[in-house]
């Protein structure tokens, strides 16, 4: 566990800023990263950047910064300290509330996660690979889960109707 700042410099208004910044800062990095990740495979991005095991990756660093407990320790410490702004104050109760919320105190729990974490990512993987669309009566129609929705509800003809719900099902 690395610490991000020494808890014994909670002491003057900078400092807190300082924090908060830097938290701030860490945060930003990690998730911009997971959510390029996350629309390139989910979008099947043909760039090779883009892989389930990239998303798999950023997913797990992210996961790491939001439950790292020095990040929480401090976050509590600032808050009992009695130096936050109303601004400021409003801040650390939302980085105590996520940081509490990604705390996994035992070993197998956070095991637990990264399995799951590894199994959505396949999941996707093979989800991108599916071709989507409608089996008319006379070909077969690739279509967006949008398409299939807006031409179910809309399309007069019934049989085309039925093979776009049953599109969406797949």
């Amino acid at each position: 566990n690395r610490l991000f700042f020494p808890l014994t410099a909670m002491t003057d208004a900078p400092s807190l800023q300082a924090f908060i910044d830097k938290v701030n800062a860490e945060y930003e990095k990690v998730h911009l990263e997971f959510e390029e990740q996350f629309w390139g495979t989910k979008m099947a991005l043909k760039d090779p950047k883009f892989s389930a095991a990239r998303l798999t990756e950023t997913k797990s660093k992210m996961e790491a910064f939001l439950s790292e407990p020095s990040l929480l320790e401090a976050t509590k410490k600032w808050l009992a300290g009695g130096l936050a702004s109303e601004e400021q104050l409003g801040v650390l109760k939302i980085f105590e509330r996520t940081f509490s919320c990604y705390t996994m105190e035992s070993n197998e729990t956070k095991h637990m996660r990264e399995e799951t974490t590894h199994l959505e990512s396949n999941l996707e993987e093979k989800r991108n690979g599916m071709e989507l669309g409608a089996k008319l009566p006379d070909k077969f129609v690739v279509l967006s889960s949008v398409g299939l929705r807006n031409r179910m509800n809309t399309d007069s003809d019934e049989q085309v109707r039925k093979a776009c719900y049953d599109g969406l099902l797949s």
